[in-house]
């Protein structure tokens, strides 16, 4: 089913014929939300579900779709609702919004979501709009005549959408922040949760998602700082594409960020919002220019172990929230590559509910609570070798790379040392480093690369590291 599915014989939206595929996907969107919210509001002032559902059924289609559905005839939807849409489109609030959702149902659902919460205060209880409202007036005329009664009259009403879209964008930017974050980690076209077409099972993951992540402050951070990091991983690794000798023959339409031209990169990472927006379309709808690249674009490495040390003194400067960006930004990455990506924190043991493999199928759940672990204990390095060893026996591929992240030292065992050398030479597996505050000498045999940081540090080095690149 697609976007095109619009039926106009069943009962969806109030104001428009809300397509099946729309209604599916908002439905998904407030799952376990119904009767919740601001539907739970206008339910409380009197009006029926059909109202209720409806009206979010509207603003969703409105802000997901190309083109508005067809408006329903016959009159009958309140005065409110019918106003509401009318000035909405003439704000410049509310066609920034529907740009900034960029066809993404995700987006469309939540600024779907805030937009109603806004409004709902602004909406009369049933009784008083029905002693109010003309009962001979067709309401469908009300856009026209401006005679459109209670709170959604006029200026009033463009007055409401400005303040309720204005409040909708900001929480638009934050979860985009978050969904980029997370690409190639939730589900989506391409693994792209910002992409348009998703399914309805991907809408519910998305939206669980964000409800997780707003209000916890400690994930946001770490998001944050894995949205930045993989942008600046990408740059690079296009840099070392592009340098590469023999790789590049000419340049086509795509929407490949890794290939992407510098003139793309600037126009996504433009602090206008119309420009970015325009970028982020044309990455979207594939039309944007990238390298047309043979041979070594294609050969990728294997999959890859993170292992972020969590004993106490990572606690200090939030040392330990960078780590797990890295660790987001570094699976991320390999997800784009179709490839595994396990994450390990450690201490001085490893536990099994702090292991997680991170990838198109990982519960955010489940993902969520392993980042959001506090630091405590000594460290072992004979117990996170080990570990990585095991989960790499898991995988059927070689060439893996694994990944140290700590700020301290530990004496590695010699027995473990060699072990480690002998399965790294036997399978292939490259190890790299990073020293927040120190550099780990014990692990210096085993490392092709290591790099010595300050906790936060996002730079060309840390990038490069990401894309565990020597």
């Amino acid at each position: 089913m697609t976007k095109s599915d619009q039926g106009t014989s069943r009962e969806a939206g109030l104001c428009y014929q809300v397509g099946k595929w729309p209604q599916i996907l908002w439905d998904r969107a407030r799952q376990g939300k119904t009767g919740q919210g601001p539907e739970g509001d206008l339910r409380r002032k009197g009006y029926p579900e059909g109202v209720t559902r409806g009206f979010g059924e509207d603003l969703f289609s409105r802000m997901y779709l190309p083109v508005d559905p067809a408006k329903k005839e016959g009159g009958g939807q309140p005065d409110w609702a019918v106003q509401f849409h009318s000035e909405g489109p003439q704000t410049q609030e509310w066609q920034r919004l529907k740009r900034s959702c960029g066809g993404s149902p995700l987006l469309s659902a939540l600024a779907a979501e805030s937009l109603m919460q806004g409004l709902v205060k602004e909406i009369p209880e049933k009784k008083e709009q029905e002693k109010k409202q003309d009962p001979d007036q067709d309401s469908g005329q009300g856009q026209d005549s401006g005679q459109g009664q209670g709170p959604g009259q006029g200026d009033q009403a463009r007055r409401a959408v400005r303040v309720a879209a204005r409040a909708a964008q900001e929480k638009v930017e934050e979860a985009k922040e978050t969904l980029e974050s997370l690409q190639g980690i939730l589900p989506g076209k391409g693994g792209d949760p910002l992409a348009g077409d998703i399914s309805p099972d991907e809408m519910a993951r998305g939206m669980e998602a964000l409800k997780q992540v707003q209000g916890n402050q400690l994930l946001k951070k770490i998001l944050d700082m894995a949205g930045r990091l993989k942008r600046l991983a990408l740059a690079r690794k296009r840099q070392r594409i592009v340098s590469g000798q023999g790789e590049v023959h000419g340049v086509e339409m795509g929407g490949d960020l890794d290939r992407l031209l510098p003139v793309e990169m600037t126009l996504l990472g433009s602090e206008e919002e119309e420009l970015e927006m325009i970028g982020l379309a044309r990455v979207i709808e594939r039309k944007a220019m990238q390298y047309s690249l043979r041979g070594k674009e294609t050969e990728h490495r294997g999959d890859a172990v993170v292992l972020v040390d969590m004993s106490g003194s990572m606690s200090s400067r939030e040392a330990h929230v960078w780590a797990k960006a890295v660790a987001v930004a570094v699976a991320a990455g390999k997800a784009r590559e179709g490839r595994k990506t396990w994450l390990v924190l450690f201490n001085n043991v490893v536990a099994e509910r702090d292991v997680i493999e991170i990838g198109p199928g990982t519960s955010t759940s489940d993902l969520f609570q392993v980042l959001g672990r506090t630091p405590s204990g000594g460290t072992s390095f004979d117990r996170a070798g080990e570990k990585a060893m095991a989960l790499l026996a898991e995988s059927h591929r070689k060439a893996c790379d694994v990944l140290w992240i700590t700020d301290g030292e530990d004496n590695l065992d010699s027995a473990m040392e060699e072990k480690i050398l002998a399965h790294a030479k036997g399978t292939g597996t490259s190890h790299f480093a990073i020293g927040i505050g120190c550099m780990p000498k014990a692990l210096a045999k085993l490392c092709s690369k290591m790099i010595r940081v300050r906790a936060g540090q996002i730079d060309d080095a840390v990038a490069d590291t990401v894309n565990l690149s020597s």
